[in-house]
């Protein structure tokens, strides 16, 4: 099953399903998001401790988040993964993303963001991501 992960300010690299919200914060006027999965999205704990940690160092809080966001989805792959065991099903059957689909987040495809560690964790799922 192939996804998309792209930008909001970026809508021609959006594939042709629905728009998944995986930001935090509010989300742009002109995309209208069809679900929020809140388990790809950092959580607000590591947002907040980033924002104040680059106000002292900068040079250590985007690893510091980094560190911290790959760990959440590391625990999220494996809640998906001892899910499939019990109920004998693959992720594809338990998550709710349908082909096409994609998942949407605010950078732009060329700056730093989060979203090629949410494909790292898809693609351990099984997922093909096209990643923008």
């Amino acid at each position: 099953m192939k996804l998309y992960l792209a930008s909001y300010l970026e809508t021609h690299n959006f594939g042709e399903g629905r728009i998944i919200n995986i930001a935090n914060g509010d989300k742009p006027d002109h995309v209208e998001c069809d679900l929020v999965f809140p388990h790809l999205i950092p959580s607000k704990e590591i947002t907040i401790k980033y924002r104040d940690e680059s106000l002292k160092d900068y040079k250590k809080a985007g690893p510091a988040f980094v560190k911290s966001f790959k760990e959440e989805l590391e625990l999220f792959v494996k809640d998906v993964e001892d899910a499939c065991k019990e109920d004998k099903k693959n992720p594809q059957e338990i998550l709710p993303f349908k082909e096409n689909d994609t998942l949407a987040s605010w950078e732009r495809k060329h700056f730093n963001n989060y979203r090629g560690y949410v494909a790292e964790c898809l693609e351990k799922l099984g997922y093909e991501v096209v990643l923008n």
